[in-house]
C-alpha cells in the first residue's frame, strides 16, 4: 500500500513537471518571437541610417 501512494504521488509530481515545461517552452516561444520582431526593427532602422 506505501509503495502504490509513493507511485501516484510520483506520477502527480511528473505530470506537474511536465505541465511546467510546456509553460515554459510557451513563454520562450513568445520571447523569441518579439526579440525576432525587434531583430527586423533594427534591420529596417539600420537601412534607413545608410
Amino acid at each position: 500500500m506505501h509503495f502504490r501512494l509513493d507511485v501516484d504521488v510520483q506520477k502527480l509530481e511528473t505530470e506537474k513537471l511536465r505541465k511546467g515545461k510546456n509553460k515554459a517552452e510557451e513563454d520562450l516561444d513568445k520571447i523569441r518571437e518579439e526579440k525576432n520582431k525587434v531583430d527586423r526593427w533594427e534591420r529596417k532602422f539600420q537601412e534607413v541610417q545608410t
